[in-house]
């Protein structure tokens, strides 16, 4: 356990290197949710409210009060999350295979750009991976370790509350909840099927009435219309993500890309494994191999979708280079005095030669992994192409202040980094956005749940703002300009010839159009402005980065 410990400690320090970096836009709802818990009590962001993964904002917001706001101390919950997965993963590593397996498997997961990515992003990503693994475990020693019925179903019960949570956090948990189900029914149900305990004709009937029973299941939930809703959630996606719907092989070009010596044998790997270790391995092989199909079929996809059964993938990968490696080191020492015999007469330093060339051959295997380069540009808070660096909103705060405290309406692509970073935005332009409204609000300028504040989707509706109010401010990252779901080519070219361009620090990655009509102007009186929603204007400005926020008042509250 001190060997643990030390694991996490070491793993989170690691992870705290640079904490401070710009932030993903998703990662600021739990940012600004957790400012508004500090100043009303509630997860305000503006005038709405963000529920989703509550218990993280709430972490936030502790994290806000222990060490002051700002994205350092938003992303320490991550970082604990994942810190103490690492540490628990060698626990149970060297539990159920030794301590070799476990300070293999471990680094492996800790050093990934999957784990690294996850503690350096402030979303319940991280706390939803450490409580379905924290739950899994349960379910583990429940089927596997436990000793009479009444510590089986102890433990079983104690796994339920981190599942919930974990599918409380991300729905997609359910497709992991699947994989757990499956090997739990086979390794409970197939020792006893193929043993002879039971007549043969009683196990087939047992057999025989477990499909039963679930297709009556499935009957049921199709004819009360559950099968379909869940059927259209699982192959619905955001606008954004529109792009995934159809790729079955998004992770597997993932992994290829990342794990190109890793990922080709995780079958030759994972029977190795199984024929030393068969029931961590066999476990982990079944969860991420069901997690890893189901994602894959999903129409959703993304690296952080499937985050919370990547860690059983390094299970296999771990357990079979451990069974390997007894094999290899003879297959080294055995091909290094075959070449230095070889190269002996050629050089006079045969065997010196041939120990550099193969140690050269084995690290260019580990080195052609690009999995250890992306660890590192996510650590310095580096990109490489075609990934884009992050907007800094903030080197625009300046040039943009005169438009943010004098126009009438502030519209934006990215309404999270605008509220953060500048203190004002009034109207999101966004069709992804309007198609993830409840479908009373999917009209144009309809509200926001998140925000309290409205959508538009359709290009008129920018024109309309502009014909009908004395100046406004367009403004967002630089890489939505030309997007289609985003600022449109049709969309740019209007405000290119109605508003002029802003000159902003090119570091800031921003692009912004502004209106300012002469005195005298009137409205044309077709523009339809009687139907326009009013706006905050500069008056509903909020606190931006850096300005103090009472974090005393969040203990008082809590």
């Amino acid at each position: 356990m001190p060997t643990a410990l030390l694991v996490a400690l070491a793993t989170g320090a690691l992870y705290s290197v640079n904490l401070g970096h710009l932030p993903h836009p998703d990662e600021l709802h739990h940012i600004l949710a957790a400012r508004g818990l500090i100043e009303t009590g509630e997860p305000r962001i503006a005038e709405g409210l963000y529920t989703r993964g509550l218990l993280q904002t709430w972490l936030v917001a502790w994290s806000f009060d222990a060490f002051g706001v700002g994205l350092a101390a938003a992303r320490v919950p991550s970082v604990v999350a994942i810190a103490l997965l690492n540490g628990l993963f060698f626990v149970w590593l060297g539990r159920e295979a030794g301590r070799a397996a476990a300070w293999v498997g471990t680094a492996l997961w800790a050093l990934s750009p999957f784990a690294i990515d996850t503690a350096l992003f402030c979303r319940f990503y991280a706390l939803q991976g450490l409580a379905f693994f924290i739950g899994c475990w349960l379910a583990y020693a429940a089927v596997v370790r436990a000793r009479g019925l009444g510590w089986r179903l102890g433990l079983g019960l104690a796994a339920l509350p981190f599942l919930a949570l974990a599918v409380q956090l991300q729905p997609t948990t359910l497709l992991g909840l699947v994989g757990l189900g499956a090997w739990a029914a086979g390794a409970l149900l197939l020792p006893w099927l193929g043993s002879r305990a039971a007549p043969a004709r009683t196990r087939l009937l047992a057999v025989l009435g477990l499909v039963l029973g679930g297709l009556l299941v499935l009957a049921g939930l199709h004819l009360g219309g559950q099968l379909a809703k869940l059927w259209a959630v699982y192959r619905s996606t955001p606008a954004f993500n529109e792009d995934s719907v159809g790729d079955f092989w998004f992770y597997h070009a993932w992994y290829s890309l990342l794990y190109p010596s890793l990922w080709p044998l995780v079958g030759v790997l994972g029977l190795a494994a199984v024929a030393r270790w068969p029931r961590p391995t066999g476990f982990a092989l079944v969860v991420f191999a069901v997690g890893f199909l189901l994602n894959s079929f999903a129409a959703s996809k993304g690296l952080r979708y499937i985050f919370y059964t990547q860690i059983f993938l390094f299970v296999p990968w771990a357990l079979g280079l451990v069974v390997l490696w007894q094999g290899l080191v003879g297959f080294v020492g055995g091909l290094t005095r075959r070449l230095g015999m070889t190269l002996q007469p050629l050089t006079g330093r045969g065997v010196a030669i041939a120990r550099l060339l193969v140690a050269g051959a084995l690290l260019f295997l580990v080195a052609a992994n690009p999995a250890w380069l992306r660890s590192t540009l996510l650590l310095a808070d580096a990109t490489v192409p075609p990934e884009k660096p992050r907007t800094d909103w903030s080197a625009a705060r300046a040039a943009l202040r005169p438009w943010l405290e004098t126009a009438d309406v502030v519209v934006t692509t990215e309404e999270l980094g605008a509220l953060y970073f500048l203190g004002r935005y009034d109207v999101r332009f966004s069709p992804s956005k309007m198609g993830e409204l409840a479908p009373g609000e999917r009209h144009e300028f309809g509200i926001d749940p998140r925000t309290g504040r409205p959508v538009i989707a359709e290009n008129a509706s920018v024109e309309r703002l502009v014909a009908c109010l004395d100046k406004g401010l367009v403004v967002g990252p630089r890489h939505h300009l030309g997007m289609a779901i985003l600022v449109n080519p049709a969309l740019e070219a209007f405000l290119r010839g109605h508003a002029r361009r802003l000159d902003l620090p090119p570091a800031s990655r921003l692009y912004a159009f502004g209106w300012d009509h002469p005195n005298g102007w009137t409205p044309p009186p077709d523009a339809g402005c009687d139907g326009l929603p009013r706006f905050g204007g500069p008056e509903k400005r909020r606190p931006v980065e850096g300005e103090p926020v009472d974090g005393a008042r969040l203990m008082s509250r809590s």
